[in-house]
């Protein structure tokens, strides 16, 4: 038995996978996971046999054992940032390969699109470009609202379109859909959906690669925008600094990096397609969650837009705040066996001449009262 876990994004991945290889039981097990140590998906995502031999022969190698391999990557459909246009060719690649050898599933969780939209920007904002994607696309979809229309004029926005299309190169017996909610517990929903054992010392516990608040998205993103500051996991030390200071409240409730106007349009696809997912043969959703689709598409509906954090400063001001920062970053190094270091703001003061840093300082809790 094979199962594949093919994401979507965002929709905790990384803490299952984190779960996945804390209960892998080795070779004394029934089954086994196969993780990054194996798996070189390629560049662009997706799914393709000849991008990594060794990798399949392993992957065969325990099938023919006897044992049930579980196999996970959010990349299997392809690229998050063409919202997977080639997700049924990868699909239909798997089949292709693995159906020969072995009975196979594949399971898919998907999560409601104005969330998911939020979390998916924040993640570009977050770690970059990457290999694949030109700097021009990257600068492009840095701006929130031509993100949100790429999103929206793609073809897979609607995930009963996406559902569909992968039926049809795969058959429904093959695909399992499972919807995602905040409050999901990932890894307790896949092992029992998958039909293995988590093991008794296992805790369901995992968090892992989890989500920047709206003000640290919007704050990243200005410079991202604005400087050529790359190392961000400086830039959040500083910010988990600052805000253990209290020099500026980057908690971020009640604000959304998504604009209203792009809110509602995002609600009004997801209202309309979660209907549609709702009428998937139950062969494909029989596995239920603790919430049912019908049961997140009611909850997501009653949800209030927030304030959108583009609105929160002006450009003369985001563009000093983010070079005095950005000057702040490039100074006294941030990171200590420990975390963050005990460097004071006096000690980077003294660094940042002209007494930029108090400026700095200023606009910040300037920032925290609008």
């Amino acid at each position: 038995m094979l199962t594949i876990h093919v994401g979507l994004h965002k929709t905790g991945t990384t803490s299952l996978q984190a779960a996945l290889r804390a209960s892998n039981p080795g070779r004394s097990g029934s089954w086994t996971y196969l993780g990054s140590d194996h798996l070189r998906p390629s560049v662009g995502g997706g799914f393709d046999p000849r991008n990594d031999r060794s990798f399949m022969s392993v992957s065969l190698k325990h099938l023919r054992s006897g044992k049930h391999v579980i196999l996970s990557s959010e990349n299997f459909l392809g690229s998050i940032w063409d919202v997977y246009a080639k997700a049924p060719q990868s699909v239909e690649a798997m089949c292709d390969y693995f159906t020969p050898h072995t009975e196979m599933r594949i399971i898919v969780y998907l999560r409601p699109q104005h969330e998911w939209v939020e979390a998916a920007y924040g993640q570009l904002v977050r770690h970059g470009r990457g290999r694949s994607m030109p700097l021009s696309k990257y600068m492009h979809l840095l701006d929130v609202k031509h993100f949100c229309e790429m999103v929206l004029q793609s073809r897979y926005v609607r995930y009963s379109q996406l559902v569909n299309d992968l039926i049809d190169v795969a058959g429904s017996s093959t695909l399992i859909i499972k919807p995602y909610s905040k409050g999901l517990d990932i890894s307790r929903s896949f092992f029992a959906t998958a039909g293995i054992e988590s093991g008794e010392s296992t805790q369901f516990s995992f968090r892992e690669n989890l989500s920047l608040t709206a003000l640290q998205i919007e704050i990243l993103a200005s410079l991202r925008r604005l400087t050529k500051i790359s190392d961000v996991e400086r830039a959040l030390m500083l910010f988990e600094y600052m805000k253990r200071e209290r020099l500026t409240n980057f908690d971020g409730e009640g604000f959304s990096v998504i604009p209203d106007e792009y809110f509602v349009r995002l609600l009004e696809v997801a209202d309309a397609d979660w209907r549609q997912l709702m009428q998937l043969p139950q062969s494909v959703t029989e596995r239920s969650e603790v919430k049912s689709f019908d049961e997140i598409r009611c909850d997501f509906m009653t949800t209030k837009s927030r304030t959108f954090t583009g609105d929160l400063i002006s450009n003369p001001m985001r563009e000093e705040w983010s070079a005095l920062l950005a000057l702040a970053l490039d100074n006294p190094p941030m990171k200590s066996r420990g975390g963050i270091s005990a460097v004071s703001l006096s000690s980077i003061a003294r660094r940042v001449a002209g007494g930029r840093i108090s400026r700095l300082l200023q606009i910040l809790r300037e920032f925290r009262l609008r």
